[in-house]
C-alpha cells in the first residue's frame, strides 16, 4: 500500500481507490490503513469537498519507511519472480499485464 501511495498523486489515495489497487475489500482496506496509521506511516484525511471521501496519505515517516524497504522488496521480486523467467516469458508477462490493467495516472 505504501508503493501505491509513493506513486499517486499528491501521494494520496481515496480508500475505495486505494482498495481496489491493492485488491483488498472495504473492510480490508480499512483495517490496513489502520494499522499503517497506527505507525504513523499513513494519514487519514477527509476530502473538503465531499464529507462521504477520506483519503489515505502517505507520510514522511511511512516514505521514509517505504524507501529503505524497497531494496530488500525489489531483490524479493527479483529472486521469487523474474530471475525464473526467460526474457522472452518476461515480455510476454509485459504484454499481458498491459492490455489487462487500465493505465496509470
Amino acid at each position: 500500500m505504501l508503493l501505491e501511495l509513493e506513486h499517486a498523486p499528491d501521494r494520496r489515495l481515496r480508500m475505495q481507490e486505494l482498495g481496489e489497487r491493492a485488491v483488498l475489500s472495504r473492510t480490508r482496506v480499512s483495517r490496513v490503513v489502520d494499522a499503517l496509521v497506527a505507525e504513523g506511516f499513513v494519514e487519514r484525511r477527509p476530502d473538503p469537498s465531499d464529507g462521504r471521501v477520506t483519503y489515505a496519505v502517505l507520510t514522511p515517516t511511512g516514505r521514509s519507511r517505504m524507501r529503505r524497504a524497497a531494496p530488500t522488496y525489489l531483490q524479493a521480486i527479483d529472486d521469487e519472480f523474474t530471475d525464473r523467467l526467460t526474457p522472452a516469458e518476461l515480455e510476454a508477462l509485459r504484454a499481458a499485464c498491459e492490455r489487462l490493467l487500465p493505465p496509470r495516472p
